[in-house]
């Protein structure tokens, strides 16, 4: 469940707040790479998938 704070946060970024966006991408990035590699087992090609997210 996203907590309070997140939200305020998610919804920040969803209106156009650059910070509020380096935030979320901060807290998640290395959870994403490691899902993306889990998926690709490269690191190349977990960091083009990742990358390609943001």
């Amino acid at each position: 469940m996203i907590e309070n704070i997140e939200y305020k946060i998610i919804n920040k970024a969803a209106n156009g707040s650059t910070e509020a966006f380096r935030q979320i991408v901060e807290k998640y990035k290395k959870k994403i790479y490691y899902l993306a590699y889990d998926l690709t087992g490269t690191h190349h090609n977990a960091e083009d998938l990742s990358g390609g997210i943001y």
